[in-house]
């Protein structure tokens, strides 16, 4: 069968991915049809698909069909991943029309694939519904999915506060303090279930915490509400949860790394408002992507109005280049010079860092380094960026003071290198400036905490009952 031959999209046109009825081993069938998509005024309706590609060894074809005669008009290659979940998600008496990227975009036209990636979060947003598709059944998925979907009806989250209480008449709760009431058989499902490959795509993070209430997670035969599956997870995902005492070191630590990224694509759908393009690079770096350029891309529909950058993806620049890219478009977008906290002397230029490799979270203090509430003048010419500003010294040397975990006792060591390698190991000698400054830089006076000021004196006060960790 000959390949289909794909029409170009018009200005404000997507495709969608009608699936004929059938059952079982019967071949797929599908249609094309070339809609306006034009949110909020024109928006057809269709069902978002969020899946892992996976690779083509095995790709199947399906056959696209012309709507009235039911003539060929050639096929279309896709992986035996998406043809699974097409077979399983096909009605038997009725269509079902699907947006998923790799048929719904031409892939073999880059200037298309570029456009259209900036209209997928409008796309995951706008859909009537977001599917998320793991994969066929295996190891217990079936029962992890109702286990988690059980436990999250039984309770309501706050996910501002981070606080879950039960519902009236749970039967299952798991609150902050309490165990969850699994058994080992549920807790070894859960473990296989989240260590799923979907879970550590990049792509996914924008299209489900794009997705409306509506979304449903979908495994083997078994779906769920994904707000259900959610509030599950959040139970089991908890940092200070016991975990089953068979379990031995290795299979805790992937668990952990597991659930840590699923709260952070939890944390991630309710927060994104206040997140700039280096914080969600810093948040998903556990991810994988096929492209370089993706570590941006996969990430550009998150972006609220606030954050968004006037970034064009582009697969013929350098990654370099597109850094370059990023830092001038916040320049010339925001005229601050926060994102230059993220510079490495060993980059060229040093002033469009690397974000794929940031080993540490930007930080959410924005004036404790280089830069101020004034607007910055600079000019960029290829790789040299100049800044004006005023001279205020020299910084000698730098040293990066690592939080590898966010307990009391990181928290302590980390303060505590930094003032005594900055102010001495003796609290009376330390002169009143340099602790004035340390404090300017670890509390910031201009930042709100908790809905009240931090104060000079309170944190001096902070930094006295430093004396014993030093």
């Amino acid at each position: 069968m000959e390949p289909y031959s794909y029409r170009p999209l018009r200005p404000r046109e997507i495709r969608m991915l009608v699936v004929r009825p059938g059952q079982g081993a019967e071949p797929l069938q599908c249609q094309l049809r070339y809609r306006l998509f034009n949110p909020p005024d024109k928006i057809p309706e269709f069902e978002a698909l969020s899946y892992v590609w996976g690779t083509r060894l095995d790709a199947e074809k399906i056959s696209v069909i012309n709507n009235k005669r039911s003539r060929s008009l050639g096929s279309v290659s896709i992986g035996q991943n998406l043809a699974v979940a097409l077979h399983r998600l096909r009605l038997k008496d009725k269509p079902r029309t699907l947006w998923c990227d790799s048929v719904c975009i031409n892939q073999g036209d880059l200037a298309e694939r570029e456009e259209q990636i900036l209209r997928m979060g409008d796309i995951f947003t706008y859909a009537a519904r977001v599917v998320v598709w793991l994969g066929p059944e295996a190891d217990g998925s079936s029962l992890a999915l109702q286990t988690l979907s059980h436990l999250g009806r039984q309770v309501v989250i706050d996910f501002y506060k981070l606080t879950i209480r039960p519902v009236a008449g749970a039967d299952r709760f798991a609150g902050s303090k309490i165990q969850p009431p699994l058994s080992l058989q549920e807790w070894e499902t859960i473990r296989a279930l989240v260590s799923r490959e979907w879970y550590g795509r990049l792509w996914v993070w924008q299209e489900i915490a794009l997705a409306n209430s509506e979304a449903l997670i979908i495994c083997g035969d078994v779906q769920a509400k994904w707000k259900e599956v959610v509030g599950g997870a959040f139970c089991i995902a908890t940092p200070t949860r016991e975990l089953p005492k068979g379990w031995d070191d290795r299979v805790i630590a992937e668990f952990v790394a597991d659930t840590q990224r699923l709260w952070g694509l939890i944390a991630l759908q309710k927060r994104r408002c206040y997140l700039t393009i280096a914080d969600l690079v810093y948040y998903t770096r556990h991810c994988h992507c096929s492209v370089a350029h993706d570590r941006v891309y996969a990430l550009l529909g998150l972006l609220d109005k606030a954050h968004k950058l006037s970034v064009k993806p582009n697969y013929t620049e350098t990654p370099k280049d597109l850094y370059r890219s990023i830092v001038t478009s916040q320049l010339e977008n925001y005229k601050v010079l926060d994102f230059l906290e993220l510079c490495e002397v060993d980059q060229n230029p040093s002033w469009a860092a690397d974000i794929r490799q940031l080993r540490y979270r930007p930080a959410r203090w924005p004036y404790s380094f280089a830069s101020s509430e004034a607007v910055a003048v600079f000019k960029a010419t290829g790789n040299k960026l100049e800044v004006r500003g005023i001279h205020c010294g020299l910084v000698p040397s730098s040293t990066t003071y690592e939080l590898v975990a966010c307990d009391a006792f990181s928290i302590q060591r980390v303060v505590g290198d930094l003032s005594r390698d900055l102010l001495g190991h003796v609290l009376d000698d330390w002169d009143i400036e340099s602790v004035r400054a340390l404090c300017d830089t670890l509390f910031d006076t201009k930042i709100k905490d908790a809905g009240s000021l931090i104060r000079f004196d309170e944190a001096l006060q902070i930094l006295k009952k430093m004396g014993r960790w030093l």
